[in-house]
This record gives structure tokens, sequence and C-alpha cells, in this order.
């Protein structure tokens, strides 16, 4: 993924998801840990993608419209020769959909899904944020006009780049009357900064993130997640790390996905080896 599809977000489903954010940097729908999402939208939106339940013939719009709402440009199933071929995946039927104009079967391990634009960040109409919060994951009115606004090409591009594990940098041609919609989970702790000008950020319906740069023009905006937020999420998982061991750690990346640094991979990997301390072993067990 890193090298064949930098950057963009990838629906990973099962263990997987917990695994991936270890060997790569690049974003995914859940995160790795859907029990510590703070996106309340998330765990409702994977469950109907992963069961279609009552989703009857509507099953595939509904599941493609989160996957796009969410930014996913790839997707990872169980394939014929899968050790655990019950692993939770989304249905066939909107895999294949979703991700047709690659030639892509159900039944390969992982497929590449070009729909819509690959940046996290898209200028669109402020009137095309989601306004009303859906009732269940069948809910997907309120998000069409926003899903319909990232894909529109009259609307310009807009680059997103993470440069760490708490800011992130956007390049975009702004309008008067335009917003910047970022998929990333809103938290009260992110900061933006347009043209060196803190401009304000809201939360739209399904909690990802809207910024009124006030550019007409030209507009670098600069993302960052205040450190006092940022410690206090970490303290806020200590007992979980405490009783689940350093894996935990991972919990809060960056909405679905950052990278880790080296010593996050080492203290993971020695952890899953069992090269971790006695009195840790014990806890964990």
């Amino acid at each position: 993924m890193d090298r064949n599809r930098p950057g963009e977000r990838a629906f990973i489903a099962g263990s997987s998801s917990f695994l991936y954010n270890v060997f790569t940097g690049n974003p995914q729908f859940q995160g790795g840990h859907i029990q510590f999402a703070t996106n309340r939208f998330i765990p409702g939106a994977v469950y109907q993608i992963q069961s279609g339940t009552d989703a009857g013939s509507r099953g595939t719009e509904i599941s493609v419209e989160w996957l796009k709402a969410f930014g996913t440009r790839a997707i990872a199933v169980s394939g014929r020769r899968a050790r655990i071929p019950t692993k939770p995946s989304p249905t066939p039927a909107s895999s294949t959909v979703f991700c047709r104009c690659s030639g892509a079967r159900a039944t390969t391990p992982s497929m590449k899904c070009p729909a819509g634009r690959p940046s996290l960040a898209h200028v669109i109409p402020a009137a095309a944020v989601v306004k009303r919060t859906p009732i269940h994951g069948l809910d997907i009115e309120p998000v069409k006009p926003y899903v319909a606004a990232l894909e529109d090409s009259r609307y310009p591009l807009a680059t997103f780049q993470w440069k760490g594990m708490s800011e992130a940098e956007i390049r975009a041609t702004v309008e008067r009357g335009q917003v910047v919609a970022v998929q990333v989970t809103y938290d009260p702790g992110w900061e933006a900064y347009a043209n060196g000008k803190r401009q304000p950020i809201r939360p739209d319906a399904i909690g990802l993130m809207a910024i009124e740069p006030a550019c007409d023009g030209p507009c670098e905006i600069s993302l960052r997640l205040h450190r006092r937020h940022r410690e206090h999420r970490y303290t806020r998982d200590e007992p979980g790390r405490r009783a689940g061991g350093v894996g935990l750690r991972l919990a809060r990346r960056r909405s679905s996905s950052v990278a880790l640094d080296a010593l996050d991979r080492r203290a993971f990997l020695a952890a899953m080896s069992g090269a971790t301390q006695p009195e840790t072993r014990r806890k964990i067990a």
C-alpha cells in the first residue's frame, strides 16, 4: 500500500486492521480499534458495510455510499485460499461494484478502487456539508449531496498530506461560499491556519471536519491537533494500555490511522513475539 497507493484510505476488516497499522502508515476506515473509535458513526457504517442488514436490494448502494463518504480507496477481502474464510469483509456485491473500474473480482485478496478523488481533503460548496445526523446505517440520504460534491469535477482538487502524528497540510484553490471538507474525525483540539490566519473548523453530521478558510484563491492550510488534547487522549488510554499490553498504544491514531514511529513499531513487535517483561505477560494473560 505504501508503494502502490500512498496516503489512500483502505477498508480493512477483523484483526488485520490492527496489524495493518504496524506495517504501513496508510490510513484506514476504522483505524484498527473500532472499540476506541471517537467517531460514533464509524462502527455503524462498518457494521452496515460488512453485514448488509435489512438493506435488501439497496445493500450495494448503501455500502458504496458509506465507503465514499469516508474516503475509502481500497478494500481487503478474504480470498479463496484465506486461512480465515469467515473474516468479516464488505459484502461481495458492494466490493465488486465499488471496485469495478479496476476489473477486480470479489474473490481477490485485495482490490484497488479508483472511485472518487484520492485526497482526504475536498473543496465543496458549504451547502453540501452533511447537516442531518443519519438515524442508522441504512439512512444515507444526508450523505448523498456530500458524496456527489466530493466527486464533482467542477470543484478544484485539494491535496492532503500528513506531516506527523498530529499535523497535516492542505493545498487548494477555494472561492467564497466554499469550504474544505476533510475526511478525518473532528476533535475540539484541531486548529486550522489558512495562509497563516487561524480559521474555524466545525464538525459535520457524520463526525468529519469542515474548514471555513475565508480564502478567495490559492489556499495553504495547516491543520494541527493541540498538544493538550493529544496528552489528554493518551492519558485516557493508560488503563487500557496497562491491561492489554503495549499494542493498545496504537489506539489513538489520527482518524483512521497514522504512521507509527520506530519506537512504537519495536515495542509492538516485541510484545507480539512474547519479548515482554514477565509481569506484563501475566497482566495480559
